[in-house]
């Protein structure tokens, strides 16, 4: 993810946080966050399916795309994992935010 998706992707965290209220987001992107840490860890276990429909839910569009490609068959696995570290340094960014 290029430093521009990365902001986007804070923005629109952001912007749902204030329509939906953080406490309801939150769980949505703890949960982003358990999966892409997750990924890392175990790579070959990663449900690439739910990490893409949840990174594209929350804005991570380059996350979401890569993870879709392995969902669809690709063995690029390591695209995948390095917007998926993008992706974190940007969900901890925003965890770390006041409220």
């Amino acid at each position: 993810m290029r430093d521009d998706e990365n902001a986007a992707a804070l923005n629109g965290l952001t912007r749902m946080a204030a329509l939906f209220g953080r406490d309801a987001l939150l769980p949505v992107v703890e949960g982003l966050r358990h999966e892409l840490r997750q990924a890392l860890v175990m790579p070959g276990a990663a449900d690439a399916h739910r990490i893409a429909g949840l990174a594209g839910t929350l804005g991570f569009a380059a996350a979401s795309a890569s993870w879709q490609a392995v969902d669809q068959g690709s063995e690029d696995r390591a695209a995948a994992l390095s917007e998926s570290r993008t992706a974190l340094t940007a969900i901890n960014d925003w965890l770390q935010q006041k409220a």
